[in-house]
Order: structure tokens, then sequence, then C-alpha cells
């Protein structure tokens, strides 16, 4: 790790993204320290983090579609690591541990009085069944901890969540931890979702990506764009092709 006066330390896994952030960081007269963690790593309980500058955790819940299985869970000690310290986290562990939970999520929602679509989390195909009782119309099964829409199956009924139960359980995809989402579905009336940035409780812009294609969108502003092959977000291998 580099030392100088003005540093942000970088916690990554997806090398996608660190180009045009480190150049922003740099027109800015920022130095950048990019942590890695995506594979190897070593931490000392008994050293201290770097005092200088603030540290920014960019790791994301679809880190495991990377093959980044460890990354979440490495972060989670390192944020803990870095807070015990005083050091100053951009994304610490209260904001990570939420946006690693659609559960959480929907829980925080509620206490502020926003309303939610009806959700159970649950562990197990079962407990999915039994959850899935609950609707009377069509209804989601989702990872909890998810990303890019990745594992999102959408059932018009509890008869055919069922009967996809019943055939195989094999290629359910459960997704991190085994951790599922069965929720309500409420059918949008236009096919877009709306993804907004605040920062201090101020909006600093808003983008806006298309449901056409279903659940597996990106809100990164190249996946926007017309003749775009590969998501910057995709795995290494698929942009390396």
């Amino acid at each position: 790790m580099t030392s100088t006066n003005t540093v942000v330390h970088v916690l990554y896994e997806n090398e996608a993204w660190m180009p045009p952030l480190i150049k922003a960081f740099e027109e800015a007269g920022l130095s950048v320290d990019p942590v890695y963690l995506g594979e190897n790593f070593t931490l000392d309980p008994n050293s201290e983090p770097a005092k200088d500058g603030i540290w920014l955790n960019r790791i994301s819940p679809s880190s495991h579609t990377r093959a980044h299985d460890a990354s979440v869970a490495l972060t989670r000690e390192i944020l803990y690591w870095l807070e015990s310290h005083g050091r100053r986290v951009i994304g610490g562990s209260r904001v990570f541990d939420v946006e690693m939970s659609k559960f959480r999520q929907a829980t925080l929602l509620k206490r502020f009085g926003i309303r939610t679509p009806t959700t159970f989390m649950v562990v197990g195909p079962e407990e999915a069944l039994k959850a899935a009782r609950h609707f009377n119309g069509p209804f989601l099964l989702k990872h909890n901890q998810g990303g890019k829409g990745l594992g999102i199956e959408l059932y018009q009924s509890y008869e055919d969540f069922e009967k996809r139960i019943a055939a195989s359980t094999a290629d359910l995809d459960q997704g991190p931890n085994r951790q599922l989402i069965v929720q309500q579905y409420i059918a949008a009336p236009e096919p877009y979702i709306t993804r907004l940035e605040f920062i201090g409780g101020k909006l600093i812009f808003a983008m806006r990506s298309s449901t056409v294609d279903g659940f597996q969108l990106c809100p990164s502003d190249a996946c926007q764009k017309k003749g775009i092959d590969v998501c910057p977000a995709g795995p290494r291998d698929a942009r390396d092709a």
C-alpha cells in the first residue's frame, strides 16, 4: 500500500471498474492506493491501517459472479478492522451490510414507512415453497445477496413453482449462502427502473435502465448504449474474449 498526504485507498475486486475511477481521482489531484480483494489476501489484527487519506469500499454484491466468492466476507473483516482503528471509510460496515442483503433493505424501508412488496427470506427449496403459499398471484425468487439481476425467476402461481421444485432442485440457483428471497411481483406501468444516487442526502443523478429484455440488467452507463456486447460488470473471461 502506498502512503501520501492525499490518498484514497480503494477496496475493489472488479478490475474493469478501476481505470475511470483512478483517472477521476488523479484529475482531482488525489493519489489512489488500489487494494485488491479478489483473490489472496493476508490481514494481521496486530497491524494498523494507513492513517492518511480515506478508504473507499467498491466491493459489489455480484462479486461471486466473477469467481470472487470470498470478497464479501473478507471485506466485512477489513471494514471491522478499519473502523476499529477509527479510519474514515466511505461505504462502511453498516452501509455494506444493507447493500449485501435484500432482506435488510426491505426491513429498512419498512422502518421509514416506505411500502415494499411482500417479502420472505428463506433457506432451502422447501421453505421457499412454504413462503410461496402466501401469494395469490405472481411472485419472484431471487438471491438475498444479488447483483445484475442474476438468479431472478418469475413464477405466475404457487402451482407453477411447485411443479418446478418437484421436477428438480439440483439446478436451482440458490445464490451466496443459500439465502433466497421470495417476493410479491408487481408489474411496473413502464418497462424500466430508475436508479437514484444520493450523497449526504443530496440527489446527485438519476439513471434509467430498460427491463424489456428481463431482469438481468446492469446500471452501468456503458450498458445503456446500443451495440455494447460485453458488460463491464461481467465475468473477466467474457471481457477478455
